[in-house]
């Protein structure tokens, strides 16, 4: 039987990284091309997340 009380556990940075993919995708197609400074701080801030989720989701003492 399936116990729908629990709730799944979806790490926050996790739903940081996808809000910030999506904000990403709105500024590549804008009417006008003048978001290069924001598409370079969202590139860099989803790197930042995605490796800080991908350390914390598999523990790797090797980057610490």
């Amino acid at each position: 039987m399936i116990d729908f009380a629990t709730m799944p556990s979806v790490p926050f940075p996790v739903l940081t990284l996808l809000a910030l993919t999506l904000l990403l995708v709105r500024a590549l197609f804008p009417a006008h091309q003048r978001h290069r400074g924001t598409l370079y701080f969202l590139i860099t801030c989803i790197l930042l997340i995605a490796v800080t989720t991908l350390r914390w989701e598999f523990n790797l003492n090797r980057h610490r």
